[in-house]
């Protein structure tokens, strides 16, 4: 097999390149992975006036980077010297052609600021719906962190989002409703955007908000059972289900299965999600009339908000003995 030397395929800025970063580390691709050759030391960087320009450099697979110790100066152009034998692949062959090209710094070193947010910081009575919108001073566009932008709850958890930026307003849209009456964070990270000079968003911000409170109780919106359902299953369990998730409240253990004497039947309460779940310690009788009783104030919302209307119901079981009882 003959020998073939590794091919330089492009540069990172670009050759000619216009208003370059002057944070900017260069990235040089070739068309194999590559090792220091005889001639890595020499690999250079100097500005139009021929100054040289100190360099660190270093190789990752099929990449060689060239990383200025300082920041370069604005509207500068600069040359990048890449010898013949610089590097090599691993069965030793050299890089046979000097690569060389030059990049344009640009005028403006100023990092984009937030100058506006909507919610503002520390905003109380945020929709549940509502999307963040951040105002740059100048256009933006995603750098290397953009991906790291995120919404956070006060309990720990990340709220899926989109992403968007349109000219100089970043908009973060959840793609689900945040919860009511929940503290949230949005967390831009430093180096998340950056302008067209690619001086990136210097400082991590912090967005804080709070959600807009219910205020309304859950409602009853079906029961299994239904009221004055009659040949009801003696081993049912009667589930009443809510507009929303619920959980017991201080009258929850006051929930009663009344006989047709009056008398409590023995029952034990569960709750999922937005269901409550009455399930008799014992068969009921045949052909009898039972009655559920939900008091106000048994169960709550994930606010505190109670069920503020009791709720009952009536049914009769069946004449006989016609299947087996269902379970939680």
């Amino acid at each position: 097999m003959a020998k073939v030397a590794p091919v330089i395929l492009t540069s990172y800025p670009s050759n000619g390149e216009m208003h370059v970063s002057i944070y900017r580390t260069i990235k040089i691709v070739l068309d194999e992975c590559v090792y220091n050759g005889p001639n890595y030391s020499d690999i250079s960087m100097e500005d139009c006036n021929g100054e040289p320009v100190e360099i660190m450099t270093f190789i990752h697979k099929n990449y060689l980077f060239i990383d200025p110790v300082g920041p370069l100066e604005k509207g500068m152009k600069y040359f990048i010297w890449i010898p013949e034998w610089a590097v090599m692949d691993c069965e030793g062959n050299l890089l046979e052609f000097p690569y060389r090209f030059f990049f344009v710094t640009g005028g403006d070193s100023t990092p984009p600021r937030i100058i506006s947010t909507d919610p503002i910081n520390k905003a109380e009575d945020v929709l549940v719906s509502a999307k963040m919108l951040i105002t740059f001073s100048e256009i933006i566009k995603p750098c290397e962190n953009y991906c790291s932008i995120a919404l956070k709850s006060t309990f720990g958890y990340d709220v899926p989002i989109i992403r968007n930026i349109s000219g100089a307003v970043l908009t973060i849209e959840p793609i689900i409703d945040l919860e009511p009456g929940t503290q949230y964070e949005l967390i831009i990270p430093a180096r998340a955007v950056c302008d067209f000079s690619e001086n990136p968003l210097d400082c991590t911000f912090i967005l804080e908000f709070t959600t807009q409170g219910e205020t309304e109780g859950p409602v009853v919106i079906d029961s299994d059972p239904e009221n004055e359902e009659v040949c009801v299953n003696v081993w049912k369990t009667i589930v009443v289900t809510f507009n929303k998730k619920i959980r017991p409240a201080e009258a929850f253990r006051e929930i009663q299965l009344l006989n047709e004497l009056g008398l409590p039947v023995r029952i034990k309460n569960k709750l999922r999600g937005n269901k409550l779940f009455i399930k008799p310690c014992c068969k009921l009788l045949f052909d009898a009339n039972y009655n559920l009783q939900v008091p106000e104030e048994a169960v709550k919302d994930c606010l505190g908000n109670l069920l503020e209307d009791p709720f009952d119901i009536t049914f009769k079981t069946e004449y006989g003995y016609c299947g087996e009882g269902n379970k939680i």
